[in-house]
């Protein structure tokens, strides 16, 4: 589960892969730390819903924009249809550019809506905030951060 977090450190800083599988196991571990409390199976079901409802939807919406828009999208599907006994035509660019984002943004915004109109699972505003919409952002920000940190060595 951990392995694409451990491959890409490699590559991008200069640790070896031993210390970047110790640094994120000992991170998930104090992380993870919160859900073994009295309280751990709330702040797990917060977690949760937050990252089904919000995290995947939006992780989902801007790898759409940034294939879409950003990359070549024809350039990707030549290289599948290339390198795969099954081809996709100009239909794939019209659903990575236009179909899915639409549909991705009017879920994100019915879940958005419903979260104001109808807060899930009966735990209070603060604890949703704290729980859900604190750590979807951190991570959010972070993965900005050390995206363009560059050549950090631990010895």
């Amino acid at each position: 589960m951990i392995e694409p977090i451990v491959s890409s450190i490699p590559s991008k800083w200069r640790f070896s892969k031993i210390k970047a599988t110790a640094i994120i196991c000992i991170l998930g571990f104090l992380i993870s730390l919160i859900f073994s409390t009295g309280a751990g199976i709330h702040w797990l079901e917060i977690l949760d819903y937050f990252i089904a409802n919000f995290g995947l939807v939006t992780i989902g919406l801007i790898e759409c924009i940034i294939l879409g828009w950003i990359y070549p999208i024809h350039k990707l599907r030549e290289h599948a249809n290339k390198t795969s006994d099954i081809h996709i035509g100009i239909w794939w660019d019209i659903l990575i550019k236009y179909i899915i984002p639409l549909i991705l943004i009017l879920i994100l915004s019915t879940s958005i809506i419903n979260v104001i109109i109808h807060p899930p699972l009966n735990y209070p505003i603060p604890s949703l905030i704290i729980g859900g919409l604190t750590p979807l952002l951190l991570l959010f920000i972070f993965s900005f951060i050390f995206m363009k940190e560059k050549n950090l060595e631990v010895r």
